[in-house]
């Protein structure tokens, strides 16, 4: 019988697509309240391995292979409650949060879709 553990770490083998939805779906609840951060860190362990938290989730969605991923859906993919659109924004939340939740100013990520929404959007914090 195989441990949590090994399971879980399986599991991590998810393809780009599959985690940057999960990753999409759990930081939009957190957003709107459906679960809080430790909810979304037990809900991303189970699925994806026991490196994963939210942050993790969201320094993913802001790196290229995320968005490669999301961007490969047809126009007007739809699953459940999540669409397209809804995993673009997702995307663009969690750029934004890497580009400005450090206290300091500094970015969680160094990626392209980070420094340009630091660059663009708020030029008074892109140190």
């Amino acid at each position: 019988m195989a441990s949590r553990y090994t399971s879980a770490k399986r599991l991590n083998r998810l393809p780009p697509l599959e985690r940057a939805l999960l990753a999409a779906r759990v930081l939009l609840a957190v957003e709107s309240g459906l679960v809080d951060d430790k909810e979304a860190g037990r809900m991303l362990r189970e699925a994806m391995g026991v490196q994963w938290s939210l942050l993790t989730a969201i320094q993913y969605l802001s790196g290229q292979e995320a968005i490669r991923a999301i961007d490969s859906l047809p126009e007007g993919w739809l699953s459940g409650d999540m669409t397209k659109v809804r995993a673009v924004e997702a995307v663009l939340k969690a750029g934004w949060v890497c580009a400005n939740a450090h206290p300091e100013g500094k970015s969680l990520t160094s990626g392209r879709l980070v420094t340009a929404l630091k660059t663009h959007l708020c030029p008074d914090r892109s140190r």
